[in-house]
């Protein structure tokens, strides 16, 4: 018989086997996520990088929390706030806690280098440019 921890880590598994390379919908993510900011935050990454891929690296699960270490892979072929896509593929790291209860993410936390998501999507100049024009 499986042990909590085991059970949790089979579940988060089992999410990103269903997530990877399809589109990502409210419904189809509310059958593992209750936490509302977890699901608006994917469906954000699926409007920029449409049908994205979470690819685990290492898992750790204790009880009700897993830890993810992963990669992010995707294209870039959404507009990200007037930014027109750039259609580059990115691949970037990041790590994400899990809390879950009765088989359902409940809460969230991550994570990750948006400098250099930035970079591979070209966009560093632009950013260079921005902070030039606010240095607050």
């Amino acid at each position: 018989m499986m042990t909590k921890s085991e059970k949790n880590r089979q579940f988060i598994l089992e999410f990103y086997k269903a997530i990877n390379g399809n589109k990502k919908t409210r419904t189809s993510l509310a059958l593992f996520i209750s936490d509302q900011k977890l699901t608006t935050h994917l469906l954000f990454l699926e409007q920029l990088f449409p049908k994205f891929r979470l690819i685990p690296e290492e898992i750790t699960a204790e009880q009700d929390r897993v830890i993810v270490r992963a990669e992010l892979t995707g294209k870039h072929t959404g507009e990200l706030e007037g930014i027109p896509p750039t259609q580059k593929n990115i691949n970037t790291a990041f790590a994400i806690g899990y809390r879950i209860e009765n088989n359902k993410i409940i809460d969230h936390w991550f994570i990750t280098d948006q400098i250099e998501l930035i970079k591979q999507l070209g966009l560093a100049t632009l950013l260079d440019e921005m902070l030039k024009s606010n240095p607050d």
